[in-house]
Order: structure tokens, then sequence, then C-alpha cells
């Protein structure tokens, strides 16, 4: 019977330029920085780091949530701005995309006016 452990031990064969952009891409997707000429095991290392640090971060959440949990109150992230209203993260980021859907209509129309 195979278990995880000794199929992880099979040796495989990795296509390196494949797998080096496939590694960019989930950096790039991440906001991780790297140089373009970055050899695929600096690559593999800031995935590495990066997945750590991610993994890191899910488990002090989990474990905030876990806490606030126990206290019987619901985890709600919100900030109050300088003007006094009180909004959610989630408040702020839907606030941010219709601004910016609003200026990438703006400059299409100018666009379409100058063609």
């Amino acid at each position: 019977r195979a278990t995880a452990h000794s199929s992880a031990a099979v040796p495989q064969v990795v296509r390196s330029e494949g797998s080096a952009e496939s590694i960019r891409r989930w950096l790039r997707e991440h906001c991780v920085r790297f140089p373009e000429d970055a050899m695929l095991a600096d690559l593999q290392a800031l995935a590495a780091e990066e997945r750590a640090a991610l993994a890191e971060e899910a488990a002090a959440m989990a474990e905030f949530n876990a806490s606030m949990a126990t206290r019987g109150q619901p985890t709600v992230v919100s900030a109050i701005s300088t003007s006094g209203a009180s909004r959610t993260v989630l408040d702020e980021a839907r606030a941010g995309e219709e601004l910016a859907r609003r200026e990438q209509m703006e400059a299409a129309r100018e666009a379409d006016a100058l063609a």
C-alpha cells in the first residue's frame, strides 16, 4: 500500500522552463517581486517563503477566529474614517472597485472621443 510519504520520495522529471514559468506566474499573482532572470531554484525558494508566510497568516487568523468564537464574538473587520463614517473593509474595497470602474469607463470614453 503506497502512502503519501513514500510517493513523495519517487523522483520525478520536471521541465524546468514550464515549471519556472508557472512559479513566476504564481509569484506575480501573490505580488512577490523577483528578478526576471532568476534561476528556478531561486524562484522555488521565493515561492516556498511566500507559502510559509501565507500558512502562518492563515494559522494566526484561525487562532484569532477561534479565540473570538469562544468569547461569542463574531470576527468583523471595520474601519472608521477621519470623517467619522464607519465602514467595513469590504465596503472600502467595493468603493475602490467602483471608483476604478468609473475611471476606466471615463478613460474608454476619452479614447473613443479621440478615435
